[in-house]
C-alpha cells in the first residue's frame, strides 16, 4: 500500500511539474507539485489515524494498520486528476478560443475525480471497519478537518506571534 500511495505521488508530480512546464505556469507551484510524494504519505497516515479515532466512537477502533493496508490503493484516483491537469496545461499552451474553452471543460472535470477518490476512500473505511455509508463518509471527511483544524491552529499561533512583534516594535 505504501508503494500505491508514493508511486501515485512520484507518478501525480512528475505529471504536475510536466504541465508546469507546458503552461508556463508560476513557479512557486514547483515545490509544492515536487512534493507531493511527501504530502500523499503524510495524508494517508493521518486519514488513518483519524478513521481510526472516529471509528473508536462508535466502537470499532483498532483497525489502523488495515485501513493503511486497504486506503493506499485509493491513491492512484490522484494520477487521473493529474493526467487531466496535463491534458488542460496543453489546451492552454494550444492557444485561445478553443483552447481556452476546452481547457475550461477539463478544469470541471476534476471535480468528479475527487468526489471518486472520496467515495473509494468511503468503501475502504466501510470495508475495513464495518459501518454504514453514512458513518464512513464522516470517517472519510475526518483527516479534512484535522488538517483544517492543523491550517487554523497554526494561523492563530502565527498571528499572535506577529501581533507581540508589532507590539514589542511599538513599545
Amino acid at each position: 500500500a505504501a508503494r500505491a500511495v508514493v508511486g501515485s505521488g512520484v507518478v501525480s508530480a512528475a505529471l504536475g511539474l510536466l504541465a508546469i512546464a507546458l503552461s508556463n505556469g508560476a513557479q512557486s507551484g514547483v515545490a509544492v507539485t515536487a512534493a507531493l510524494p511527501l504530502f500523499f504519505a503524510v495524508y494517508w497516515l493521518i486519514e488513518a489515524f483519524g478513521v481510526d479515532a472516529a471509528a473508536g466512537l462508535v466502537g470499532r477502533s483498532g483497525c489502523r494498520p488495515l485501513m493503511r493496508a486497504v486506503s493506499g490503493f485509493t491513491f492512484p484516483a490522484w494520477i487521473l486528476y493529474a493526467v487531466l491537469g496535463l491534458v488542460e496545461a496543453l489546451a492552454l499552451r494550444a492557444g485561445s478560443g478553443a483552447g481556452s474553452g476546452a481547457a475550461s471543460a477539463l478544469e470541471w472535470l476534476t471535480l468528479p475525480v475527487l468526489g471518486w477518490f472520496l467515495v473509494l476512500s468511503v468503501y475502504a473505511i466501510r470495508a475495513v471497519y464495518r459501518v454504514s455509508a453514512l458513518n464512513a463518509f464522516a470517517f472519510a471527511l475526518m483527516p479534512y478537518a484535522m488538517l483544517t483544524l492543523a491550517i487554523l491552529l497554526l494561523s492563530i499561533a502565527r498571528s499572535e506571534e506577529h501581533t507581540s512583534e508589532l507590539q514589542s516594535h511599538h513599545d
